[in-house]
């Protein structure tokens, strides 16, 4: 693959020779990678801990229009090719969060491209008579009618109002991180034994002196060392919890923490693995023998003619257009809503198997995409369950 469509400086070329690195590890792979998560932040940690973010950031780059307001207005299909991509290169359904970090990344790099964008239409554009100008500048990705759609969403009330709204927010920020694209959760694995509040003071110091980043850094984290010294050792009180408690919250993500996936309450803690969750044991012992049993139906189906009624079961579905996230409910981990599904898991697993809407006739799938559709069917019980909404 050619990586040299992704342009830009240094910078720039540096996540070049990150991707090339991606390809050879996948190209000397059996199979998708392995991607570690880390379920306080929803970011990549570990050996893809860059990969991942650059490999997003250019698929965005290359095939979504940059014309759209935010990444909720981008129609879905741009979606389902990205993960579809992402899924070449990542094991994307081995942890139920992979999916939704992967569009929470996806909208975080479709942000900062317009950003990026932004900065260069305003060199061109003073007054509004510097429009025709403007758009005969296009950034050297773009073309320009592409760059004409994208100045017209710069020039749109919506856009100048909200775009001075977030200048006033960002002369509110008190203090920047110093560690540049390096998560404070990619620092934490590094250093491990290392607690939050000290990791935190080290994304907020000067590495050449070892000072604060300025007073209001310094005094946030006398704080936290206050809040702490505070707490009675009985006290289930962990340094997580003082770190949201001195910092605050605001829309998306938890400053010193991390992102917030949609849908995620902002005081949920982290979760195990669904696996290890004591209320659903049973439940993945109960799917684990219908995948047997299925399994087995499959191969005598496969060996004799498929029965008229198997083939009634499964009727072919229309394709219909793809509308973006702003016009339908948004689905954070990435499944196909049914029209009507069950109140309760086991209800669904009582039904008849030919009633069963998340099921597929499994003469029509292989046994590798039946499983794989039986895994997406419990992860989507998963983040409706009651217990994982609170």
């Amino acid at each position: 693959m050619d990586f040299s469509t992704v342009c830009g400086d240094a910078r720039k070329g540096r996540g070049r020779n990150v991707l090339v690195k991606l390809e050879e590890r996948r190209k000397n792979s059996t199979g998708p990678l392995p991607l570690e998560v880390d379920s306080v932040s929803n970011k990549i940690v570990g050996l893809e801990s860059k990969a991942f973010p650059r490999l997003v950031g250019r698929e965005v780059a290359l095939h979504v229009p940059g014309h759209h307001p935010s990444w909720a207005n981008v129609p879905e299909q741009y979606e389902h090719l990205i993960l579809t991509k992402l899924r070449h290169y990542y094991q994307l359904d081995s942890h139920p969060k992979l999916v939704a970090i992967s569009i929470a990344e996806m909208a975080e790099k479709y942000k900062t491209r317009k950003n990026i964008r932004l900065q260069h239409f305003r060199e061109y554009y003073k007054n509004p008579e510097d429009f025709e100008n403007a758009v005969k500048n296009p950034p050297n990705e773009l073309n320009e009618d592409q760059w004409r759609l994208i100045c017209e969403l710069f020039t749109t009330p919506d856009f100048v109002q909200r775009s001075k709204q977030n200048s006033i927010n960002r002369q509110k920020m008190k203090f920047s991180s110093t560690t540049g694209s390096v998560t404070m959760a990619e620092i934490l694995r590094q250093k491990q034994g290392k607690g939050y509040i000290e990791t935190w003071k080290e994304c907020h110091t000067k590495k050449d002196t070892n000072t604060f980043i300025n007073e209001a850094a310094k005094n946030k984290y006398e704080e936290m060392l206050t809040t702490r010294n505070s707490v009675p050792e009985s006290s289930q009180v962990s340094e997580l919890e003082i770190l949201r408690k001195t910092l605050g919250e605001r829309r998306g993500h938890q400053r010193g923490v991390g992102r917030k996936l949609k849908g995620q309450s902002s005081g949920r803690r982290s979760q195990p693995a669904t696996a290890d969750q004591p209320d659903l044991r049973e439940t993945v012992v109960e799917l684990q023998k219908q995948i047997q049993t299925l399994t087995q139906q499959m191969s005598r189906e496969r060996r004799e003619p498929m029965d008229v009624e198997m083939n009634d079961a499964a009727p072919t579905q229309p394709i219909r257009p793809q509308p973006s996230r702003s016009q339908m409910g948004f689905n954070p981990m990435g499944f196909q809503q049914p029209h009507q599904t069950p109140t309760s898991f086991q209800q669904l697993l009582q039904q008849p198997l030919l009633q069963q809407p998340l099921v597929p006739s499994p003469g029509m799938l292989s046994p590798e995409q039946f499983h794989s559709q039986m895994y997406q069917s419990y992860l989507q019980f998963v983040f409706q369950s009651p217990n994982n909404s609170q």
